[in-house]
């Protein structure tokens, strides 16, 4: 966990931003509502509907099309497409931005906060991808409220949106052949009108929050670990 303090007047000077628009009220990056990985420019494979991918008890795998836990080096992402797909879809605020601080200046910006916290979406101690996982316990560490997402496109390249309708939660799991160490992962659902959509975050994706949701006692903090 970290959290930072600066001037919003220093927003753009240090930003490269490629695409914004106007704020709405709703989220709705959606290829026929399956919810779009901005590191593949594919649906996620994990997504699922109604928090099935809560519960304990449900066996699921991260396909090794989604790169979770492997991000592209700068000029091998996706970025063309991730801002054809923002521009098409997004009625939120959003950005492509290169670099940390860039988009830590944006999200406070976005937040109307002059300090934010901000969470990082852990490695896991060993590889998961391409395994047969199970849901062993699930604890929400933040909740609805008005955050900023930032999706690690390419190296130091980052797509960000600003959101209200999203929970993120973390799973315990294992796998299910030769599994009894357990690995975490972070999961983020997606409030629709009628349903709630769910999948696995990607390694490196960002969270941004103002302090006043990071204090709130059902948030676990987390600390960046060496």
């Amino acid at each position: 966990m970290m959290m930072f303090s600066a001037n919003k007047s220093m927003l753009f000077a240090i930003a490269i931003a490629i695409a914004m628009v106007p704020s709405a009220s709703c989220w709705n990056w959606s290829k026929g509502r399956v919810k779009y990985n901005f590191r593949t420019s594919q649906p996620y494979s994990t997504a699922m509907d109604s928090f099935d991918l809560m519960t304990p008890g449900t066996k699921f795998k991260i396909s090794p099309n989604d790169s979770f836990d492997f991000v592209p080096a700068a000029g091998y992402g996706y970025l063309t497409e991730a801002k054809a797909e923002a521009d098409a879809e997004s009625p939120e605020p959003h950005v492509l931005m290169k670099g940390y601080d860039s988009v830590a200046e944006w999200s406070k910006y976005e937040l109307d906060d002059t300090s934010v916290e901000v969470r990082a979406v852990p490695m896991p101690k060993e590889s998961l991808s391409g395994k047969e996982l199970i849901v062993k316990s699930v604890t929400q560490i933040i909740p609805k409220g008005d955050k900023v997402l930032c999706h690690e496109v390419e190296y130091e390249s980052y797509f960000c949106h600003k959101t209200n309708g999203v929970t993120v939660t973390e799973m315990n799991v294992v796998k299910t052949a030769g599994g009894d160490k357990p690995s975490t992962l972070w999961a983020a659902c997606h409030e629709h009108e009628d349903r709630v959509v769910c999948h696995v975050m990607n390694v490196n994706d960002l969270i941004f929050t103002p302090l006043k949701i990071g204090n709130k006692e059902n948030v676990k903090r987390i600390e960046h670990e060496e």
